[in-house]
């Protein structure tokens, strides 16, 4: 349909078919080469991007979205700027080629002489002109060499449509997973490909009118978790007086016996630290830890200001996330974070540990991993016995609803 339509237009403006911009005009801004691109990212068993990034991706598909909907604008005024600059040159060179053509500008002259002379130098004029538009045209840096234009834009275009899709994928399996919108992503036809990005738009909006219902109530609240030692578990409070019943439990005796002799523990997070919430989300960790030989750390002090004895004690600590399982079945496993642990007594420091691929991951999702070295991570290390640990604080920071 658009090569019949551009070929009436090319005929009706006499574009030769040596013309550059004949090229440009019949092929498609969304062509079979994008389409089969799209189906491949399509039907991946597994989304290139995190999904439990959703919000991070939601606002790169909207950036991207708006990117491509303004290039695909220019890519369409170029058309028409290419289509009326060929038309130009056209009449350009029918002028050249004809002097009879510039009669126009002649009339006041009586003799055939005097129109010659005339008629041959706006010819000459018009040549000089048109091989000067010619070089410039024909420059690769030059704003007159349209086809150029058209084809660098193209081409950014095509490569920002697979980025967008890419991610937009990756938002429909994220929501679906972190916040239970089920929402398919309208399929690609290839009939209607240049109406698909009004369609993702359209989307797009739809998942933010879902999202902004379900996270208006939403909060977030700093956990500090003993690990070792575990929690009362509060079931009532009267008055000052805690109602309790039973304790929450994270590892067990031996499990704590084996930590102090090879620095390695490995326990679950139940869900009973934040009953009846849904939609948990990890958004900070860190870890801290409670020794015998220990110093009170407030809010903002820094490494540098403890002294040389202190510094001694900080321990280098890793800290691993239960595996995540996304919709679609895959597993998404977040690398191990790296911690210069200190010891404290009873002030925490604020978790500022932020690590993207630990962003809205369900902390009771499964096994969670921390390891500590026996040695210090101070300039001059010291060796110290892993008996004098009392605990291991995890600060959690988590959102909630």
């Amino acid at each position: 349909m658009k090569e019949e339509i551009v070929s009436k237009i090319l005929k009706a403006y006499q574009i030769p078919d040596t013309d550059p911009i004949r090229n440009n005009l019949l092929r498609d801004i969304e062509d079979e080469n994008l389409v089969s691109n799209l189906n491949s990212i399509h039907t991946l068993p597994r989304t290139m991007y995190n999904p439990f990034r959703v919000e991070m991706l939601i606002d790169d598909c909207i950036r991207l979205i708006s990117s491509l909907l303004i290039k695909r604008t220019e890519l369409k005024n170029l058309e028409v700027i290419m289509v009326r600059e060929s038309a130009k040159k056209t009449m350009l060179n029918e002028r050249i080629d004809n002097p009879a053509a510039n009669n126009e500008y002649s009339a006041m002259m009586v003799g055939d002489i005097e129109k010659k002379i005339i008629n041959d130098a706006l010819s000459n004029k018009l040549a000089e002109y048109e091989k000067a538009l010619d070089n410039l045209s024909n420059q690769i840096d030059s704003g007159l060499n349209y086809p150029n234009r058209y084809n660098e834009l193209l081409e950014i275009y095509k490569l920002d449509y697979e980025e967008f899709y890419t991610k937009l994928k990756s938002v429909e399996v994220g929501v679906k997973t972190v916040y239970g919108i089920d929402e398919p992503l309208p399929t690609i036809d290839d009939g209607a490909i240049t109406q698909a990005l009004n369609k993702y738009y359209l989307w797009i909006k739809k998942i933010l009118i879902k999202l902004d219902i379900i996270l208006e109530n939403e909060q977030e609240q700093t956990m500090i978790i003993p690990l070792l030692r575990g929690f009362e578990k509060t079931v009532e409070i009267s008055g000052d007086n805690p109602v309790i019943e039973g304790k929450i439990k994270f590892v067990s005796d031996d499990q704590i016996t084996a930590f102090k002799r090879t620095g390695k523990l490995q326990f679950n997070l139940t869900s009973e630290l934040l009953p009846g919430k849904k939609f948990v989300r990890i958004r900070d960790v860190n870890v801290y830890i409670f020794i015998d030989k220990y110093v009170k750390i407030g809010q903002g002090t820094s490494f540098e200001s403890l002294s040389s004895d202190h510094r001694n004690d900080i321990r280098n600590t890793t800290i691993k996330i239960p595996p995540q399982m996304d919709r679609n079945g895959n597993s998404w496993t977040a690398p191990e974070l790296f911690f210069a642990a200190p010891l404290i007594n009873s002030t925490i420091i604020e978790s500022k540990n932020n690590c993207n691929s630990y962003y809205n991951a369900n902390p009771f999702a499964g096994n969670w991993q921390i390891k500590v070295a026996k040695s210090s991570c101070s300039p001059d290390p010291q060796e110290y016995e892993r008996e004098k640990i009392q605990d291991i604080l995890l600060v959690l920071r988590v959102a909630f609803v």
